[in-house]
């Protein structure tokens, strides 16, 4: 019983694998610019540069998928820079 479990839960790590690798590719499949969403329309070049490069967003994807993959990084929040009006 022991040794089932075991290769069960061995099994377990490859698929867990591919399905954070299919999440993390299907967030960057979708259309629009997450940035633009965030900040809105009245948002300067710099603070869309900006909050691409505290995001992360700046990196190249296999960049992106190996912080998607490390420890905590669900635990990490990032916050996009506030604008100097109003």
């Amino acid at each position: 019983m022991t040794a089932y479990l075991i290769r069960r839960i061995l099994a377990l790590v490859p698929v867990l694998a591919v399905g954070v690798t299919v999440v993390f590719l299907l967030i960057h499949l979708i259309p629009g610019d997450p940035v633009s969403v965030m900040l809105g329309p009245d948002a300067t070049a710099a603070q869309v540069q900006a909050t691409r490069q505290a995001l992360g967003l700046d990196r190249p994807l296999h960049e992106q998928l190996l912080k998607f993959y490390a420890p905590g990084s669900s635990r990490r929040r990032v916050r996009a820079p506030s604008g100097t009006g109003s």
